[in-house]
């Protein structure tokens, strides 16, 4: 990719996104933000998923299209309604980017799309790898859809990573957030039984490994944005 390349993100005002600009923009890469609501200047652009509306121009000259949009699913209760809301915010925004980025030309060199580990589901005892199949359970079927809405640009002939994120850890926001002020007070303990697996990646290397997906042309499909779990044989 060019030293000086531009990146089209979507959900850029979230915990990663806006984590993953500010790191574009200090390593000298212009960025545009997909926005919802009237451009502020040239380094947003409007779309609207709800209505799916995204014109081509606002992608247009971008060598790698990040693709971070989804609501929250930790924030309330899993209603029914709510479940909708969960699985259309990702299907329907990628979607759209994915019809999109096929209709361009010239087209991105890379379109890095978020997933999620709750591909593979929660009732596994053992490692897995991106060769595993699809899970069961809700997140399951969120991501299987959520991934197969890129299909338009890689029939394209774009090249498409999956970035199957663990749960992204920060002490300013999100899970971790959420937790540590329990444990700052002395009341934290064991999360569930405590023998649970729990797959997570830290903020900065969650952003890093975006940025790796889009610059490396042998990354294709699935890759786990994970830590790297230590065997016990391993120098510490």
């Amino acid at each position: 990719m060019k030293e000086r390349a531009r990146f089209v993100l979507s959900g850029a005002s979230g915990l990663v996104g806006t984590a993953l600009a500010a790191l574009l923009e200090a390593t000298g890469h212009d960025v545009v933000r997909l926005v919802r609501r009237a451009p502020r200047g040239a380094g947003e652009s409007q779309w609207d998923p709800e209505a799916d509306v995204l014109e081509p121009s606002a992608l247009a000259g971008a060598d790698a299209i990040i693709h971070l949009s989804g609501e929250n699913v930790g924030d309330g209760r899993w209603t029914h309604e709510r479940k909708r809301s969960i699985l259309q915010s990702r299907t329907r925004t990628t979607s759209l980017l994915a019809r999109t980025i096929a209709r361009l030309d010239p087209k991105p060199a890379a379109f890095v799309s978020a997933s999620a580990v709750g591909f593979y589901g929660f009732d596994r005892d053992a490692a897995i790898d991106e060769r595993a199949p699809r899970g069961a359970g809700f997140l399951a079927e969120v991501c299987e859809a959520w991934e197969a809405a890129t299909a338009p640009a890689q029939s394209a002939g774009v090249r498409t990573v999956l970035a199957r994120l663990g749960v992204v850890l920060s002490k300013d926001s999100g899970a971790l957030a959420k937790m540590l002020p329990v444990f700052k007070m002395g009341g934290g303990g064991p999360l569930g039984s405590g023998k649970q697996m729990m797959s997570w990646v830290s903020l900065g290397d969650a952003v890093r490994a975006l940025v790796y997906c889009a610059e490396t042309p042998a990354l294709d499909g699935p890759v786990n944005v994970v830590a790297r779990a230590r065997s016990t044989t391993e120098p510490s």
